[in-house]
C-alpha cells in the first residue's frame, strides 16, 4: 500500500484518478478548498486549504507521511515551486500533471510560433514551445478577470523546476486533450448535439478531416496516472498519456457515429470554402499526433476501457447536456445546399 498525498484530486480528472488508487488499496489525503461536491470513496482522508497557504501547512503534510505526492493542478510557476519546496524532506517524490501544450507542435497549431512544421508522430523528446507563456495576451485583463491567471501560466518552467529539484525525484505526465464523464470542455458535445438533432452531415475542411491530436479518455487517463504515481521506476521520467490510437478527426467522428447509431454523412469540404467560424484545428497543417509507447513499454499500462465502452461513458454524460433549445444551423445548410 502506497500512502499518497494529492493536491487537488476533485477536478474532472482528479476524482477518476483518487477512485483508481483506492480500488487497488492505495491509502489517499486530498489537499484543497474543500468547495467541490465530487462523488469520492469513503476512507480518503481530507486537509482543507489553498495553494497559497501550502508553505505554512508543511507539519500537516509531514503528519501524513506520504510516500508520493499528486500535484494536479500547478498552473504557475511560483505555485510549483512553493509545492516543490515544502514537500522536500516529506514525500520521496512527487508526480506533476502536465500538457501537450508544451510542445512545439502545440505553438504552431496555435500561430504563437512559426517556422517548419513538427514532423509527426514525436515522442517524449520531441521540440518544445520556443515562445513561453502560450496564453499571454499584450494587454493584460483586468485583475479580477476569471482567465487573468492565464497571462503567466506555463507548464514548462514548471516541469524544469520539477525536475531539477534537489532532495524530491519528480515525474511529469503530458496529458492529451480528456474527454470522458465529467468533461467540464464538452470535447465530444458539438457531434453528439447534432447526430441527436439527427442531422443529415456533419461539414468538416478537408485539412480538418485529416487532422490528428492527442486525446485520453479519462478512465484510461487516470490508470495511467495511477501507474506513474505508484511505480518508482517513473522517478526522474516524463510520460506522454493519450489513447492508444490517435485518429483523424473524420474517424473520431465515425467511432462518434458508431456508438450512437448515426447514418449520416460526413462531408468533405476544401478549407478555404467554409466561413471562418466552421473551419478547426486542422486550419495550420500541424497536427498534435504524440508518441506514448514509453509509458506502456517501461511501465506496463494497459488502457482498461476499449473504444465502445469509453464512447458510450461520455456519450451518456453528454446527452444529459443536450441544447435545450433549437440550435441554429443555418450557415452549415449554406453550405451543404451550395454543394447540392
Amino acid at each position: 500500500m502506497t500512502q499518497i498525498l494529492i493536491l487537488g484530486g476533485t477536478g474532472f480528472i482528479g476524482p477518476h484518478v483518487v477512485r483508481t488508487l483506492v480500488a487497488q488499496g492505495h491509502d489517499v489525503t486530498l489537499y484543497n478548498r474543500g468547495t467541490s461536491a465530487a462523488d469520492l470513496p469513503s476512507g480518503v482522508r481530507r486537509l482543507t486549504g489553498s495553494r497559497a497557504e501550502i508553505a505554512s501547512r508543511r507539519d500537516d503534510f509531514a503528519a501524513e507521511a506520504p510516500d508520493v505526492v499528486l500535484d494536479m493542478r500547478s498552473m504557475l510557476e511560483p505555485e510549483a515551486r512553493a509545492i516543490v519546496e515544502t514537500m522536500t524532506g516529506i514525500a520521496p517524490r512527487i508526480v506533476t500533471i502536465s500538457s501537450m501544450d508544451v510542445y512545439r507542435a502545440f505553438g504552431l497549431l496555435i500561430g504563437s510560433e512559426e517556422g517548419d512544421l513538427v514532423p509527426v508522430p514525436f515522442d517524449e523528446s520531441g521540440p518544445l514551445r520556443q515562445k513561453r507563456y502560450p496564453y499571454r495576451q499584450e494587454t493584460p485583463p483586468a485583475p479580477d478577470d476569471p482567465r487573468a491567471w492565464a497571462q503567466d501560466y506555463d507548464k514548462i518552467p514548471i516541469e524544469e523546476l520539477v525536475l531539477g529539484a534537489e532532495g524530491i525525484a519528480g515525474t511529469i505526465l503530458r496529458l492529451p486533450m480528456v474527454y470522458g464523464d465529467g468533461d467540464y470542455q464538452h470535447r465530444l458535445l458539438p457531434y453528439v448535439q447534432r447526430m441527436a438533432d439527427g442531422r443529415p452531415a456533419i461539414i468538416l475542411g478537408d485539412r480538418d478531416a485529416e487532422f490528428r491530436a492527442a486525446r485520453g479518455y479519462v478512465g484510461n487517463v487516470a490508470a495511467a496516472i495511477a501507474l506513474a504515481v505508484t511505480d518508482d521506476r517513473a522517478a526522474g521520467r516524463v510520460f506522454n498519456i493519450t489513447d492508444e490510437d490517435t485518429w483523424t478527426e473524420r474517424a473520431w467522428i465515425g467511432h462518434i457515429a458508431a456508438s450512437m447509431g448515426w447514418d449520416g454523412e460526413i462531408v468533405i469540404v476544401p478549407q478555404e470554402e467554409l466561413p471562418e467560424g466552421m473551419r478547426g484545428l486542422g486550419e495550420r497543417g500541424q497536427d498534435l499526433w504524440v508518441e506514448a509507447s514509453a509509458i506502456r513499454r517501461d511501465l506496463g499500462h494497459r488502457d482498461p476501457f476499449d473504444v465502445p465502452t469509453a464512447m458510450g461513458r461520455t456519450i451518456a454524460w453528454e446527452r444529459r447536456h443536450l441544447a435545450t433549445e433549437s440550435v441554429d444551423y443555418a450557415e452549415e445548410d449554406a453550405v451543404l445546399a451550395a454543394r447540392a
